[in-house]
């Protein structure tokens, strides 16, 4: 029993030692900037969120909305309603 109990032991250390070295390695591997195994761990900030209907403002003001209708539509940037008015040009 004693050594079954030893044995265990062992294959755990041994399982937990090979994660770990797994884990280290494949974080090195394309690790370029703050990209982890290819993908990005910073949000990307060149594009913004794609549920949002991004509207600018003829004084350059940015406003999220995610349904467009003519009336009172509820900014997400500003977090308050906003009178929103279709103008042609």
């Amino acid at each position: 029993m004693n050594q079954i109990n030893k044995y265990f032991k062992r294959m755990f250390f041994m399982n937990i030692s090979l994660l770990f070295v797994l884990i280290a390695i494949s974080s090195f591997i394309n690790c370029k900037g703050s990209y982890f195994g290819g993908y990005s761990v910073n949000p990307d900030t060149t594009y913004n969120s794609t549920i949002f209907y991004e509207i600018y403002d003829q004084d350059s003001t940015i406003h999220w909305y995610v349904h467009m209708y003519e009336g009172e539509n509820w900014c997400y940037r500003h977090n308050r309603y906003e009178e929103v008015k279709n103008v042609r040009r």
